[in-house]
């Protein structure tokens, strides 16, 4: 069994509204993106640019249904299903799933755990915006935090000694004796 992320949220704004916003440029990069290279369009790709320094991935929309479906596709056979559902009470319940992979199951699950983390986040700035009309800054704070972790691995095993400091501090200086006055 293929362990799936899993993320869902209430958006008090129509699905038209929320579903519109996964693919436009301009409110991507409010929510999820530092960067979109253009609008998402049924079979058309764009590079996103991630708010983890590095991370860039080109994505595709494989099937779009207005204001109901859309499925992402990302290097690698990932793919993401977003779903909207209006309600009667004028919210939008937007859920995304997507299928975790790994060179092990142990991995596969720690996979589908972090994906639903970074999704939640996204929907949780998504629903941020749509309701206040600016960003939480959530995903972005989240990258911060992924960038840093990411650092310490990188720095595990390397001797890191302590920078040397120039000019060399000063000691507190005695007073000159004065004439008169003995040392």
């Amino acid at each position: 069994m293929t362990p799936v992320a899993n993320a869902s949220l209430l958006i008090r704004a129509p699905a038209e509204r929320v579903f519109n916003a996964f693919l436009h440029t301009e409110t991507l990069t409010q929510f999820w993106l530092s960067r979109a290279s253009g609008p998402l369009a049924p079979g058309k790709s764009a590079t996103w640019e991630f708010h983890v320094p590095g991370a860039v991935a080109e994505t595709r929309l494989q099937e779009s249904a207005p204001h109901s479906r859309l499925v992402l596709e990302w290097e690698g056979d990932e793919t993401a299903e977003v779903t909207f559902d209006q309600r009667e009470d004028g919210f939008t319940r937007v859920e995304v799933k997507s299928a975790a992979t790994g060179k092990t199951d142990a991995e596969a699950v720690a996979n589908a755990i972090e994906s639903t983390q970074g999704y939640t986040l996204v929907l949780a700035n998504l629903k941020v915006l749509l309701e206040t009309g600016k960003s939480g800054g959530i995903v972005e704070d989240k990258a911060i935090l992924i960038a840093e972790k990411q650092t310490a691995k990188d720095l595990v095993g390397i001797s890191i000694s302590r920078p040397r400091m120039y000019p060399p501090p000063r000691r507190a200086s005695r007073p000159t004796p004065g004439p008169g006055t003995s040392r």
